[in-house]
């Protein structure tokens, strides 16, 4: 494989990637069923960004836990869990939504993560 793309793309470990795949897959599937149920149907150009949205998820999903992690660092909060499942849920769906524009900023950062150390 190129250097830059397994730097970049081929640098999330595959656990992580296969969550975050299956997350990014199960915040299409409400969209699909309400364009299955809708007097148009199924059209090309929104399923085609739900696919790619969703295997871009995990990149985006990437970039933004990097961000949160440097500016809260190793803090430990404790809220109440339904707070917690709200905004993760919002989150999710901001990284589902912006994955096209967010996952090349994770790949940016997996990049300079795995440069070889000097």
């Amino acid at each position: 494989m190129h250097p830059l793309i397994d730097r970049t793309v081929g640098a999330l470990r595959p656990r992580v990637y296969l969550r975050h795949l299956f997350f990014g897959c199960l915040l299409a599937l409400p969209t699909i069923w309400v364009m299955q149920h809708s007097p148009r149907g199924l059209e090309l150009g929104p399923m085609l960004f739900l696919a790619i949205s969703a295997l871009l998820y995990p990149y985006a999903r990437y970039a933004y836990e990097s961000v949160i992690d440097f500016f809260l660092g190793d803090n430990f909060f404790v809220l109440p869990a339904v707070l917690v499942l709200i905004v993760k849920g919002i989150t999710m769906t901001f990284c589902f939504v912006g994955a096209i524009m967010v996952a090349p900023v994770g790949w940016m950062i997996l990049w300079y993560q795995t440069r070889p150390s000097a």
